[in-house]
């Protein structure tokens, strides 16, 4: 008797095993994943100064770097007298159209009354431009200071005070403070019960003693097909296969951390690997 309750025990541990390994959602290749600001200046200029340092954790608007300046001073002081020369311009050519108006009779043709309003228009549009070309000029010395757009991490600063920098060159990366997700990776014959919503629970590599709860929020709808790329030849690149052999593919889920203020006090980084079970 003893024998086959224990051959049954034996079955149905077997048989939970299999489910929980072969049927029920849960995977171990899963990542933590947040969103990285690449930095870089608007314009170009010499690094003036660095106030910040590689994995600093830094607030909103704090300040970053800065350039110097000096010659964006020069170009917003050439700005401004360019429209105070272009404003002066536009008084005369208004005070000699308004002359011509005053002029009765025909001492004064039609034609030259029309083109003193033409020339009027024509200042009037110069002088946009150079307003606008004022805005740019403040605008460039605002842009000599770089500030965080969100609070996070500092991560990859990859220069240094004197250096040169351009338009766009990235210069280092903020990872959002708020933004820690995971992306777990389920086999496609695993996720016939997933849905968003569902509670998750997360482990971490290294980290057995403390586990963390989530919340699915996204199901991945696609995922890349290797057979649609094309050879040299641009025909279709079809990958071998055994027929014997299906490989189930991997679908990325996206799972929110329910306790920010905990993940936060953790040393997480992103790109680092955990585990999910699906409840």
């Amino acid at each position: 008797m003893m024998t086959i309750i224990l051959v049954l025990a034996s079955i149905g541990f077997s048989y939970y095993l299999w489910v929980f390994y072969m049927v029920s959602p849960w995977t171990r290749d899963a990542r933590v994943h947040a969103d990285i600001s690449h930095i870089a200046s608007q314009i170009a200029g010499k690094v003036k100064q660095i106030h910040v340092s590689t994995d600093e954790r830094v607030s909103k608007d704090q300040l970053l770097f800065e350039l110097e300046g000096d010659d964006q001073v020069i170009a917003l002081a050439k700005a401004r007298a360019a429209l105070e020369q272009g404003e002066y311009q536009l008084k005369l050519l208004q005070d000699e159209e308004l002359r011509l108006l005053g002029i009765r009779g025909n001492l004064v043709s039609e034609d030259e009354r029309e083109k003193a309003n033409t020339s009027v228009k024509e200042q009037q549009a110069e002088v946009k431009v150079l307003t606008a070309d004022l805005s740019q000029a403040q605008l460039n010395i605002k842009r000599t200071k770089i500030y965080a757009p969100h609070a996070g991490y500092i991560s990859a600063l990859d220069f240094t005070q004197g250096q040169v920098v351009t338009p766009g060159q990235q210069v280092l990366a903020l990872i959002d403070l708020n933004s820690f997700t995971v992306k777990a990776y389920f086999e496609e014959t695993r996720i016939r019960e997933l849905r968003s919503g569902q509670k998750a629970r997360i482990r971490l590599m290294g980290r057995d003693d403390i586990i963390l709860n989530g919340t699915v929020i996204s199901i991945a709808r696609g995922i890349n097909n290797n057979n649609e790329t094309k050879g040299s030849q641009q025909l279709p690149d079809v990958q071998q296969t055994f027929p014997w052999i299906r490989l189930a593919q991997r679908v990325p889920v996206t799972i929110e951390f329910d306790d920010q203020q905990r993940v936060q006090q953790l040393h997480l980084f992103s790109g680092s690997t955990a585990s999910v079970v699906i409840e």
